[in-house]
């Protein structure tokens, strides 16, 4: 797919990304219907998807120590922080539909 040669990441990251970016860019009933399908996804859908970034999160690191070490300064265009929050955000999508089976 183009977008991980564009984007530098993962499809299945970089899609989560685009799809997320354009859910904030929108208003009304369609951020309920993108609220919905992700209240939707199942703890096994979660875990999947929080293991996948993870895997990127891990590949982040990879080139952050290889460039570094390579170059003798940070890269640029870190992608951590982004990383990170979407985990975030998964996790407590995660806690949601725990507690609500509850």
């Amino acid at each position: 797919m183009v977008i991980s040669n564009v984007y530098g990441m993962t499809d299945v990251m970089a899609l989560l990304c685009m799809t997320m970016k354009n859910s904030l860019k929108q208003h009304g009933d369609t951020d309920k219907m993108v609220s919905r399908k992700i209240q939707e996804l199942s703890e096994a859908d979660l875990t999947y998807v929080e293991k996948l970034l993870g895997e990127q999160f891990a590949k982040e690191l990879e080139a952050d120590k290889t460039w570094t070490q390579k170059n003798k300064y940070d890269r640029p265009g870190n992608r951590k922080k982004q990383i990170i929050k979407l985990m975030d955000a998964v996790r407590s999508q995660k806690k949601l539909t725990t507690v609500e089976k509850w």
